[in-house]
């Protein structure tokens, strides 16, 4: 079974790896202690594999590159960068700071949504008590007092009962529906024109791109600080962006640059950052501090994005509320009216 580090285990494999090797000691062996490091049986055969080949005499770029799918493109170049310039222990620490940043957004994100998420499955299994556990026996009792059903209640339970009746075929529908959206996601064009329309999204897109600039940013400047030029950082740093749009971007500028424009003009003529950001890379040029520079805006990046999910966050919370409140408010009073009905014929 194929497994794909995460980046908790990817800051683990570089942070180690650059201490090991820092230490005096041979990459082979480096790779034969990292082992320990893991848990997960595959990944313990795919270092010892890594490690024998080492051992062959290939590099550990040529190596690792043979599980591509468990290593992300960026780790691989920024290896072969490592190697080539003599520097790899460096490069390892580098690239393991952009591992433990994505970690850090990835933990800021799961705890961002973990309380509506966990609203939303107690609301769900709120509704899902009431319209297939009270309303069945509440229209069990309305056929024993065979009391007129006013028209919005009737309504109500007949969904209840079409619902009750196809359960199994409904369950099925999702199931089916759920399979094809995850088998169409693995076509990367699809994933392609995904990302695309969250690009686009009101308020979630200007989120999703400002998470991508942060990748970007931090990826360059790590890359500058590790020796490589800032067209070389702007060619491989594409591969963390998602968005092909942003990506032909990056390609203009890159390309503008190796024609003889200067970083900050490249920038301002594809319109992708604003003059803010663009004032700031020309700050960075002038003083020859670009790493430096672009590092610092990929935190800025992310602390804004972080900062706008948490307001995105605080508007969800009451809205799931709400329209449960409604669902809930509509179940009850399509009790209610025949109960209502009910005691209205008692009373007569």
């Amino acid at each position: 079974m194929k497994k794909k580090l995460s980046y908790k285990e990817l800051f683990l494999f570089c942070n180690e790896l650059s201490i090991l090797l820092h230490s005096g000691i041979s990459l082979p062996q480096s790779i034969n202690l990292l082992k320990q490091c893991f848990i997960n049986l595959t990944v313990k055969g795919n270092l010892e594999n890594i490690k024998n080949r080492l051992f062959s005499g290939e590099s550990l770029y040529s190596s690792i590159n043979k599980y591509n799918y468990m290593f992300p493109r960026l780790l691989i170049e920024m290896i072969g960068i490592g190697e080539e310039s003599g520097e790899l222990p460096k490069v390892l620490s580098k690239i393991s700071y952009y591992y433990k940043s994505q970690e850090k957004i990835k933990k800021e994100l799961r705890k961002s949504l973990s309380y509506p998420i966990i609203i939303s499955i107690i609301s769900f299994v709120i509704i899902i008590f009431l319209l297939f556990s009270i309303i069945p026996k509440f229209i069990n009792l309305l056929q024993d007092f065979k009391s007129e059903t006013p028209h919005f209640s009737r309504t109500i339970f007949n969904i209840v009962n079409f619902t009750n009746e196809y359960i199994m075929k409904i369950i099925a529908f999702i199931i089916i529906i759920i399979s094809i959206g995850i088998y169409l996601l693995k076509n990367s064009n699809i994933t392609e024109k995904l990302y695309n329309v969250i690009a686009q999204l009101p308020y979630v897109g200007i989120i999703y791109m400002k998470l991508q600039k942060s990748r970007l940013f931090m990826a360059i400047g790590i890359m500058m600080s590790s020796g490589m030029n800032i067209v070389s950082a702007l060619e491989k740093s594409s591969i963390v962006i998602k968005d092909k749009k942003t990506v032909d971007k990056i390609m203009s500028i890159k390309d503008l640059v190796s024609k003889g424009n200067s970083l900050h003009r490249a920038f301002s003529i594809t319109g992708l950052f604003s003059e803010r950001v663009i004032a700031i890379i020309n700050i960075g040029e002038e003083r020859g501090n670009l790493e430096e520079i672009f590092i610092r805006l990929s935190e800025r990046y992310e602390t804004e994005a972080l900062d706008n999910i948490s307001e995105l966050v605080k508007f969800v919370e009451p809205s799931i509320i709400i329209v449960v409140s409604i669902v809930v408010g509509i179940i009850i009073v399509s009790i209610l009216l025949p109960m209502l009905n009910i005691m209205d014929s008692l009373i007569i």
